[in-house]
This record gives structure tokens, sequence and C-alpha cells, in this order.
């Protein structure tokens, strides 16, 4: 399990990618930031070396997107080429997308897994449910990897943290909300 301190720094840190990016490009601050960065991706990667892989559904989440960031400061700093440290949230839609299909097609689907952490005795309706939810989730990452693409291609760096440290978290926000009080209100009715 990843201590609690790296957990929540780089998490933070994470979430608030696209305006700790934003800041160091447009007030010229890469030279420092990047390298810090990739440090602490470096440390939340290291301290997930030891965690069992199927401790929790969450984990096939961070491991990939921890790897796909500091791959990314990696290459930024190699190439001299600030640009690239924009594709992130690319590459976490992208990983997000990937891991929620598979799950469609291999054991429950990811959102059943979250669901049965809370509620491990499901309702039939549920179980039904979460695949639907997942669908709707594999959808979402896909609509939200390809404008977070067209973000980073548009030479725009205010359109980009505004969709990436913005509008996609208020979107991811929303469906999640929606999602969860469907969800509640589904097992309340079943008596559980």
């Amino acid at each position: 399990m990843m201590p609690v301190p790296i957990a929540l720094v780089t998490g933070v840190v994470l979430a608030a990618w696209p305006v700790l990016i934003w800041l160091g490009i447009t007030r010229g601050q890469m030279r420092w930031l990047a390298p810090v960065l990739g440090l602490l991706l470096l440390a939340r990667l290291w301290s997930l070396r030891g965690a069992a892989a199927g401790a929790s559904p969450l984990r096939a989440l961070i491991l990939p997107g921890t790897a796909g960031g500091a791959a990314l400061v990696l290459a930024s700093l190699l190439l001299r080429q600030q640009g690239l440290l924009l594709y992130y949230p690319v590459v976490v839609n992208a990983v997000l997308l990937a891991v929620f299909a598979v799950s469609l097609w291999h054991g429950r689907p990811l959102i059943e897994r979250i669901a049965r952490m809370r509620t491990p005795n499901l309702p039939a309706a549920a179980v039904t449910y979460t695949r639907r939810v997942t669908q709707v989730w594999v959808v979402f990452f896909a609509l939200n990897a390809a404008v977070a693409l067209q973000s980073c291609l548009s030479n725009d760096l205010d359109w980009w943290a505004l969709w990436n440290g913005g509008i996609a978290y208020g979107l991811m926000g929303g469906l999640m909300v929606i999602e969860y009080g469907v969800r509640y209100r589904m097992i309340r009715r079943a008596g559980m």
C-alpha cells in the first residue's frame, strides 16, 4: 500500500498538473518544475512497487497513469521539449479508457469492482447497472482524450489549461455524482 504522505502529495500534484504546467510554461519556470514533477512521479512509482497486483481496482488506474507521466517528464527533459508535458491528460484519459474497456471483457467491470468495495453483495440489477456505467465511462474517456489531444495540438495554452484543468474535471465530477446517486438509489430499492 502506498504511504499516505506520498499518495496525498503526488495525488494533489497530478490533479493540479494542468495548472502547474500552465504556470510553469507561462512564467518560464519549467527548468525546475519538470525535474520536481519527475521526482514526485518516481517516488509514487517506487511506493507502488510492492503493492499486490490485485490489491485494489484503483491500483490499475494509478500505476499506468503514473508511469506515463514519468515517461513524459523524462522525454521532456531529455529532448528539451516542455510541450510534451501537455500530453499528460491525453495519456491519463487513454489509460483510463483502456482499463475501463478491458474490464468489460475480463473479469468484473471496473465500476462493479469499485461498487463492491462499499457494497460486497450487489443486487443483480446493480451488477447490470455497473456494466452499463462502465460503458458510459469508456465513452467519456474516449471523448475526453480526443478533446485533450485537440487542446494539445491547438497551440493555445490557455484553452489547454481551461479544458484539462477545469472543464474536464467538472464533467468528470458531475458524472461521478450522478452515477453514485443513481447507484445508491438502486441499492436502497433492493433493500441493501
